[in-house]
């Protein structure tokens, strides 16, 4: 949560994994002369904190939607909706088997 500039009380967090997943896109970050292949563990987090102020270094904008929201704007990228999406994590075939 540091990372978002906000303070909680651990003992108010709770989590959820909700799987691994892959983005891969066709130019780096730096520069354009290689593929990104990005690995990523998603988690749900309920913080019980306010999300009143968020940090603008990465991102200079916030919008908040609801689930159904979100998968129908088409200003949110595919890698986003795969967290709200059964299946598309890379290690659902694993979840599943359980």
């Amino acid at each position: 949560m540091a990372g978002l500039g906000i303070t909680c009380n651990s003992k108010n967090l709770l989590s959820k994994c909700k799987g691994m997943y892959q983005h891969f896109y066709d130019d780096g970050v730096t520069d354009g002369n290689f593929t990104t292949h990005y690995v990523v563990l998603a988690y749900e987090i309920k913080t019980g904190c306010s999300l009143g102020y968020l940090p603008k270094e990465q991102h200079d904008s916030y919008k908040w939607l609801s689930e159904v929201e979100l998968l129908i704007d088409k200003n949110v990228h595919k890698y986003t909706k795969w967290y709200f999406q059964e299946g598309q994590n890379a290690d659902a075939s694993l979840i599943n088997k359980n």
